[in-house]
């Protein structure tokens, strides 16, 4: 007698593992673009104080 087609063998423990392992190593080791782009949103001294002043034109405030 052959299989129906819809009978497949199980393979979620397999799946739910790698799951879990991806998850766990991509927690630990962040992507390079992750990284990147940490390190480039705050260059320079200023950084906060730009942040500041744009905020403060923002509210309608002048110096």
């Amino acid at each position: 007698m052959t299989r129906h087609i819809a009978d497949h063998e199980r393979k979620g423990e397999d799946a739910d593992r790698l799951r879990a392992f991806v998850e766990i190593e991509r927690s630990e080791k962040p992507s390079p673009a992750t990284t990147k782009a940490q390190r480039q949103s705050g260059r320079g001294a200023d950084a906060g104080r730009r942040m500041e002043e744009f905020v403060r034109i923002e509210k309608g405030r002048e110096a």
